[in-house]
């Protein structure tokens, strides 16, 4: 029976001391950046290698032939199925646990291919995060991130600009295809964020 955490030096202390090979598994680390600095043999396996092999708990394999990607789950699958990541995982040894922004059922089937052990009483198989991340940071000025990097064949939005409407300015991206938004601030610094799962 796995112990319960009761409070947030338990917590920290936890992570701090796993022994356990945990592996956030996506197309960057960038939902996660900062994670492995906290919880011990954690390590980020990307499609995208956005440090040029310096980051070192990024593992990026190289680029091998495969179908147009339609969504994050298929390049989660690339990623598990892709030898060089299996070499990696079975390297490293343990029982390994999966971290994702998203999966399916094929995910989860080759996460116990390479040894993840189901029933963990210290993370799950495989983990979702969710799909939107925001983050905003108060430095003399909100600044507002957002991704919404769900869907990667999703068409690049236009740009936040100003919009007029029912007599109120209001700033935000616009979707290119739906022509809808994600996130917006009015002339009063009201904003307005949409978070799927949230």
């Amino acid at each position: 029976m796995a112990k319960e955490l009761k409070n947030i030096s338990e917590i920290r202390r936890f992570f701090h001391r796993n022994e356990d090979p945990i592996y956030f598994v996506s197309a960057t680390n960038f939902n996660l950046l900062g994670l492995d600095e906290w919880v011990k043999n954690f390590k980020y396996i990307c499609y995208i290698d956005c440090y040029g092999g310096k980051h070192p708990n990024v593992f990026c394999p190289s680029e091998q032939p495969h179908a147009e990607f339609q969504s994050i789950e298929d390049i989660n699958n690339y990623l598990l199925q892709h030898k060089e990541v299996i070499d990696f995982v079975k390297r490293r040894g343990g029982k390994p646990k999966f971290v994702f922004l998203m999966f399916d059922e094929e995910t989860e089937r080759l996460s116990k291919e390479l040894g993840a052990a189901s029933g963990s009483t210290r993370l799950p198989l495989v983990t979702s995060l969710g799909l939107c991340l925001l983050a905003a940071k108060a430095n003399g000025k909100i600044i507002i991130t957002s991704n919404r990097d769900e869907k990667i064949i999703r068409p690049n939005a236009i740009e936040p600009k100003a919009y007029h409407l029912n007599n109120k300015k209001v700033i935000f991206p616009k979707d290119n295809k739906a022509g809808g938004t994600w996130y917006a601030i009015d002339e009063h610094s009201n904003v307005l964020v949409l978070l799927n799962g949230a």
